[in-house]
């Protein structure tokens, strides 16, 4: 059996005026083979089947499936020991390409519901740890950050604690420079406002007590919750201290 391609070849040179031995000598075959394609145009090589080769992993696969099946065991690299040790002499790869069209399908994530609030609803802040190096020395400052919900806008400022009065001073710097007071503040659990949970209720540290009395008429209340969308606001936090630094915020240092 020939290839496709000398079968072509046997044709276009037969096209071309040249003879049975001719082609035959040119191409190196023998001169029946050479009649046989040129009687039978619709002959064309069929490439035989290569043999089922036996794996090194064969004798240790329904091993490998008891493994992915009792103990949820996808990795590779934690079976090839286990594997040696009974006897297997094959490389990772070999085992890679065995467990991967077993491992569960990727189901994706739900889509996540944005959360949105209307202007002047809800205002969200957060403390960012920031170190620095001065004449060989390491320094730590906090960075405040404060972020309209609804605009966007930010506010930041630099102290040297993360006390609850150091907050307070903050935050009244920040509705300052917004021009007012939001419905509602949102944080996480920190421990310059929050003193404990009763019952799913916060209870507030007495400074922040006052100054959510003093400030009623303005703002509803402080929520201090997981909110939808709080991970991605909160990336001006702790997560991402250099978007502090993004534009669209005003800054103060104290």
């Amino acid at each position: 059996m020939i290839r496709s391609r000398t079968v072509n070849t046997i044709h276009e040179l037969a096209a071309q005026g040249k003879s049975i031995q001719d082609i035959a000598i040119q191409l190196g075959i023998a001169r029946n083979t050479v009649r046989k394609y040129l009687r039978h145009p619709e002959l064309v090589a069929i490439p035989r089947p290569r043999p089922n080769r036996r794996s090194k992993l064969d004798p240790f696969k329904e091993q490998v499936k008891r493994w992915i099946e009792e103990d949820h065991c996808y990795n590779c690299e934690a079976m090839l020991p286990r594997l040696q040790a009974m006897g297997y002499r094959g490389s990772l790869s070999v085992l890679k390409a065995f467990v991967h069209p077993l491992r569960p399908k990727n189901q994706g994530q739900a889509p996540v519901i944005r959360y949105e609030t209307k202007p002047g609803e809800q205002v969200q802040f957060d403390w960012g740890e920031f170190v620095y190096e001065k004449e060989g020395t390491p320094h730590k400052l906090y960075g405040f950050t404060a972020v309209l919900c609804y605009s966007r806008m930010r506010f930041a400022m630099f102290v040297k604690r993360c006390d609850a009065p150091t907050m307070i001073r903050c935050l009244m710097q920040a509705f300052e420079d917004f021009g007012g007071l939001p419905k509602a503040a949102l944080t996480d659990r920190m421990k310059s406002v929050l003193l404990e949970m009763v019952d799913k209720v916060p209870r507030l540290l007495p400074p922040f007590c006052r100054f959510h009395g003093l400030h009623r008429g303005g703002a509803t209340g402080l929520q201090i919750a997981n909110a939808p969308n709080e991970g991605q606001d909160r990336a001006h936090g702790r997560s991402g201290q250099e978007q502090l630094l993004a534009r669209h915020f005003v800054y103060r240092s104290g």
